[in-house]
């Protein structure tokens, strides 16, 4: 099921699965629980970063962000941080309001070794080898570059979100093309060796974008996806690596505002949305879609709703992106630096630290003081079935749930605590409930009686 980006930004849908049908809600699961991470801390704690719009995890742990004032910086699992890459001999400057820089998506090369960096606000396309610091400028381009990646041939890809010339007024023409939609955006190839060692002339491959943004390569099953920001769409393309040409343009997913984009071992897309505030996961097959993490406010919804309002009127925007838009995080999510599977998720963006999320536990995991309340009855391929016991102010600590159903062995008097508050529930012995998923919930027995609960979980 795909769902129509336009009624995405209203208060009855926004990112809620409270508003949505139990089919609505079954399709966008995409085997990811709605709201299914929460931010732990952010990092740095110091809020010492410069717009990291972007970056990387290396082998050893260390974190590469895009940092206006040097390039890059390199942020260590204790927090140290130091300026990374030889950037000032590569041509690198940041002087505003004169001549800002603008380093913006930062990817790994298919060798693991190097990295590249574009910069939205003076078009260079920077290599970085990480072992040796060395930076090279490999790429010129007239316009902003965006985001880039290299595919295993050797060339390297990149978006040009609108034409914004290298200057003094650069950020500000950026940014009149997130105020009001401009189609000036467009997809570039620079053929192999893209390496800085002779002349590669940029190919244009797709025009008349709406604001050019993230990149993901998937060269498993021969696909380009590109994010278009202001069309509240990913396009999708088949890719012929050897020769770069592609075919069967298609619009992949609608989603709001997609920024940077990555690509998981199971072939799904992660997207930062900065003015949804929030973090998506996309199925590329189906286009189907979920949230992973959005901290809901009605102040962001309100915005929202005249966000809409004025993309549908034509009138300018602008002015609504500050405070209300990004909070409670430091600043508009752009981007998302994954980890090994089940790790944490760092969120970079335009404000001054990433922000660290952890996937919630699920009922299983979850315990209550280092102790477990649940136990496996039956697990197979269809089915996982738990008995859950809750003795009197014994709790389930915070945990998320998929679809189940569930029945009263043993009835209580429970408190539960969650996104709509806390409240207090008498279920009844032999009784029986379901749901389509909880995003959270914390759960404490505050009756005099132990509590006994069966889980069914369809897989």
């Amino acid at each position: 099921m795909k769902h129509n980006h336009l009624a995405l930004f209203g208060v009855a849908l926004a990112l809620s699965v409270h508003a949505e049908s139990a089919a609505q809600t079954e399709a966008r699961t995409v085997d990811e629980p709605e709201n299914a991470y929460r931010q732990v801390a952010l990092f740095p704690a110091d809020g010492s970063l410069v717009r990291p719009e972007d970056g990387v995890m290396l082998d050893d742990g260390t974190l590469l962000i895009a940092d206006q004032r040097h390039g890059l910086i390199a942020l260590s699992p204790n927090g140290a941080m130091r300026p990374f890459g030889e950037f000032a001999a590569a041509g690198y400057k940041h002087e505003p309001p004169e001549r800002s820089a603008g380093p913006n998506g930062v990817a790994l090369e298919p060798d693991g070794i190097h990295v590249l960096v574009a910069d939205i606000l003076t078009g260079a396309i920077y290599r970085i080898n990480t072992q040796t610091e060395q930076v090279v400028r490999i790429h010129q381009h007239e316009y902003g570059a965006n985001s880039a990646r290299r595919d295993s041939s050797g060339a390297v890809w990149f978006t040009q979100s609108t034409r914004n010339r290298p200057g003094p007024d650069s950020e500000a023409r950026m940014f009149a093309a997130v105020d009001m939609r401009s189609l000036d955006g467009a997809l570039y190839r620079l053929p192999p060796p893209a390496d800085g060692s002779g002349g590669s002339t940029a190919e244009l491959k797709v025009a008349g974008l709406a604001f050019g943004n993230g990149i993901a390569i998937d060269e498993a099953r021969g696909r380009i996806y590109v994010a278009e920001t202001m069309a509240n769409r990913i396009a999708g393309y088949a890719l012929d690596v050897e020769t770069g040409s592609l075919s069967e343009g298609r619009v992949v997913a609608e989603l709001p505002s997609p920024d940077n984009i990555e690509l998981d071992d199971a072939g799904r897309l992660w997207v930062a949305s900065p003015i949804a505030n929030a973090l998506l996961v996309v199925d590329p097959d189906s286009g189907e879609w979920s949230t992973a993490f959005h901290p809901r406010t009605e102040e962001h919804e309100r915005l929202m709703v005249e966000w809409q309002r004025r993309t549908e009127n034509g009138e300018p925007r602008l002015e609504l992106i500050g405070p209300d838009m990004w909070s409670p995080l430091p600043g508009l999510i752009t981007g998302m630096i994954l980890t090994a599977q089940d790790g944490p998720i760092y969120l970079s963006g335009l404000g001054d630290s990433l922000v660290k999320l952890d996937r919630l536990p699920d009922p299983l995991e979850a315990g209550w003081k280092g102790a477990s309340v649940c136990e496996v009855l039956h697990d197979d391929p269809e089915q996982r079935v738990l008995r859950c016991t809750f003795p009197p102010n014994v709790g389930h600590e915070r945990h998320y749930h998929a679809r189940h159903f569930g029945y009263v062995i043993a009835g209580g008097r429970m408190q539960i605590t969650d996104s709509t508050g806390t409240r207090v529930v008498e279920p009844a012995t032999g009784g029986s409930f379901e749901s389509d998923g909880i995003a959270w919930h914390e759960v404490v027995n505050v009756g005099d009686s132990t509590a006994v609960f069966l889980i069914i979980e369809p897989k």
